[in-house]
């Protein structure tokens, strides 16, 4: 019964040893200034709130990375806010009658409409989720933002299939002017 407890208190050891190389390791690269990121940091980075200093004073430029993803947030809420009231005018401009009589397919002109009125909501939910991500620590904040573009281009392959479909003809679903 002694030898396995002398095995247990062995391999107690190594860890325990382990852990003051880790410690070492870490100290003297934090001493040198090279190097100062811990595992809360990295977590903190994927989920796109910069290096936020949550553990023992390190620091990576944290102020630098959370700005960063602050620009990407704003660029992406511009972005939508200018489709979006791009979308909401050609979406009101298909509802006139000079504008539908222009259209040789019904059908095509049902997806546009889709399209024209569904993505200002998608953009304007995708984008409040994303700012809420972002300040609750979730990672998540970025992807949220590519939900209405996805959306664009799943509708745009859908018009092209009806259009297609209507006379073997892609782009012949609309009169030219």
């Amino acid at each position: 019964m002694r030898p396995e407890r002398d095995e247990a208190e062995a391999d107690h050891n190594q860890g325990g040893a382990k852990d003051q190389d880790v410690a070492q390791t870490r100290a003297s690269l934090a001493s040198a200034g090279l190097f100062r990121v811990d595992f809360d940091m990295v977590a903190n980075f994927m989920g796109g709130h910069g290096c936020l200093l949550l553990a023992g004073g390190s620091q990576c430029g944290g102020a630098v990375i959370k700005d960063a993803m602050i620009v990407i947030l704003w660029a992406f809420t511009l972005f939508h806010v200018v489709v979006g009231l791009a979308s909401l005018s050609t979406a009101v401009r298909l509802l006139t009658p000079v504008e539908r009589a222009l259209w040789r397919s019904r059908s095509a002109l049902l997806v546009a409409e889709f399209l024209c009125w569904i993505y200002p909501v998608a953009a304007f939910v995708s984008v409040k989720s994303a700012w809420d991500a972002f300040h609750a620590h979730q990672p998540h904040a970025v992807p949220l933002l590519f939900i209405p573009i996805v959306w664009l281009l799943l509708m745009g392959l859908l018009f092209a299939i009806v259009d297609f479909a209507e006379d073997g003809i892609l782009g012949n679903a609309r009169l030219r002017q």
